[in-house]
């Protein structure tokens, strides 16, 4: 006969297990989002030798603001820096991955920390955007949603909900009084990133299948430069065999 204190035994470990891999997914989840950002900074700076994302990305991560300071501090910042002239793209790749479910025991921390990497930075990104973004039909603020968040997410309930809110920003800043008159708001929506860590998070995947950090930012920087879009648009990026197409999958 098992014993009652041993099913609750048993039921402890699983647990830690299943945390201890949260976190490594999380770990691994952080350094590809980390990865597809610094390559968008990097493609930046070789072109243009401006450190715009270094300075933002500085001011975003100081943990003593608030959601608010930390744009009225990036935007005093542009004031100075730009001298009066406007940004034609800003793209918002912050963001993380957490895997859990409404009964998890860390549930609540988690969802505010998706809450607060996924959709507070687009919200953030967003008022920039209404005040340094030009007024023209080529101008973008490009957020990141995700492929997941068009359905139910119940093993990753933070991040799917926290992503989904992004989806629904992108449809709302296209139709807002507040934009800057013609420039358009758009998502793009990964699949899946290859990234080194997500390599070797799953080994036995098939990587071609899977789209490359680079071409987000050559797509971005092509759209940056003359684009027929659909504002409020929802983008997905689908890779098969290393070929990668891109539809629109949800606009207003």
């Amino acid at each position: 006969m098992i014993k009652r204190s041993e099913i609750v035994q048993n039921g402890k470990e699983k647990t830690k297990r299943k945390m201890s891999q949260n976190r490594r997914d999380f770990r691994r989840r952080i350094a590809a989002k980390r990865a597809f950002k610094a390559y968008g900074e990097e493609h930046h700076q070789n072109r243009s030798g401006n450190h715009l994302q270094d300075r933002i990305g500085s001011v975003m991560n100081v943990d003593s603001l608030t959601a608010k300071e930390k744009v009225e501090s990036v935007s005093k910042w542009l004031d100075s820096s730009l001298e009066g002239h406007s940004l034609n793209c800003i793209v918002n790749a912050a963001g993380g991955f957490m895997m859990d479910d409404i009964a998890s025991p860390d549930f609540y921390d988690q969802l505010e920390t998706m809450w607060s990497w996924n959709a507070l930075s687009a919200f953030q990104c967003g008022s920039i955007a209404s005040r340094y973004l030009l007024s023209s039909s080529s101008s973008l603020l490009v957020l990141t949603g995700a492929a997941a968040a068009f359905g139910p997410t119940p093993i990753m309930l933070s991040y799917g909900t926290s992503k989904a809110v992004v989806h629904h920003l992108v449809k709302t800043l296209s139709c807002s009084e507040s934009m800057p008159k013609d420039a358009k708001t758009i998502g793009i929506v990964p699949v899946t990133i290859d990234t080194p860590p997500n390599r070797e998070a799953m080994p036995s995947m098939d990587f071609s299948d899977w789209t490359k950090p680079e071409t987000f930012a050559q797509q971005i920087h092509e759209w940056a430069n003359g684009n027929t879009l659909v504002n409020g648009g929802l983008y997905q990026f689908d890779t098969k065999q290393g070929e990668t197409t891109i539809t629109l999958k949800d606009s207003p």
